[in-house]
């Protein structure tokens, strides 16, 4: 997601998930709306919209990808804590010039018991018993990742990590109407003991700079929602084993023609269908080939590494 110019993203493979919005008030939600604070009248700007993120297997890992505009680092330093699940690992990241505008998380910190549980999708844990974590609802929400961003100031410390026992929290069932089938589990890894760890930044308030909530649900719940197209979004990035995965929603029998670098068909039609193919001409500096979906509509798959292609839509033909 896009807000006044702070982004948030849920990486699977390296490759952002496909996203939706729908007005917010048409649906119960489990966080507030996200919004960016104005340092100079110091009110809110509201995003009308609440934006999800559509996951289309369950037991993959995920990575938390976020970026603030370029230019707030002018006016000092700033904090980002994330929040998966309404769960927080106490860890902050420090955001101080233009080349750390942008960070990735892959998982919550414990230096103190040398773990980092890596986050993951999974089916959701029903109810409320005891011995699992139920999420602080003052920050974030179940079934959404959250990034709250502070201005900061300079401050050093000698900080004694926290220890914080990371589990997945159960969800009540009352909340089943809100689309909460996955939610986030962790796999543990070992990272090196930490018995203290220098801190360089304080918040300079309580009061947030801006807060995004991206929410992320099952592809089927979008879809029976018609908040989400089996179509490729355009004009967006993606690696070719993203494609062959069927994670763009595209079915193998939706596609009809695929053309080849150099004008070599690969076929991929469902049997009964007229089959037409358009042939034009390739030379040795051609990057691209064309796509047809059942639908009529043609895209352009360009080239632009060797593992990543980008869609353009095309003129469509009848």
């Amino acid at each position: 997601m896009l807000f006044s110019n702070y982004q948030l993203e849920i990486l699977v493979n390296d490759q952002p998930l496909e996203e939706c919005e729908e007005p917010i008030g048409t649906g119960r939600t489990t966080t507030g709306p996200s919004y960016v604070l104005n340092e100079f009248s110091q009110r809110r700007l509201e995003n009308k919209q609440t934006v999800y993120a559509a996951v289309t297997k369950l037991g993959v890992q995920f990575k938390i990808r976020y970026k603030i505009p370029y230019h707030t680092i002018f006016g000092g330093p700033i904090m980002a804590f994330v929040y998966v699940d309404g769960l927080h690992d106490n860890t902050y990241s420090a955001h101080t010039s233009l080349s750390s505008i942008q960070n990735i998380r892959e998982g919550f910190y414990n230096y103190a018991r040398g773990k980092i549980y890596n986050f993951k999708f999974d089916v959701t844990l029903w109810g409320n018993d005891e011995g699992y974590i139920i999420p602080n609802t003052r920050a974030g929400g179940q079934g959404a990742v959250s990034v709250y961003f502070y201005r900061a100031m300079h401050l050093h410390q000698i900080v004694k990590p926290r220890d914080i026992n990371i589990k997945s929290a159960k969800v009540s069932e009352g909340r089943a109407d809100l689309g909460l089938k996955l939610s986030t589990s962790f796999n543990e890894e070992t990272i090196p003991i930490q018995q203290v760890y220098e801190s360089l930044l304080a918040p300079a308030s309580l009061q947030p700079l801006a807060v995004l909530h991206l929410h992320y649900r099952t592809t089927s719940w979008l879809m029976s929602r018609n908040l989400l197209r089996p179509v490729p979004i355009i004009n967006r990035t993606y690696t070719l084993s993203e494609i062959r995965n069927n994670n763009l929603a595209i079915k193998t029998e939706d596609v009809k023609n695929v053309i080849g670098k150099k004008g070599k068909a690969k076929e991929q039609e469902p049997r009964g269908i007229k089959r037409r193919i358009e042939q034009r001409g390739f030379d040795e500096s051609d990057t691209e080939d064309f796509i047809k979906i059942v639908d009529g509509d043609y895209f352009t798959i360009k080239y632009e590494t060797e593992d990543q292609v980008s869609f353009e839509q095309k003129k469509r033909r009848r």
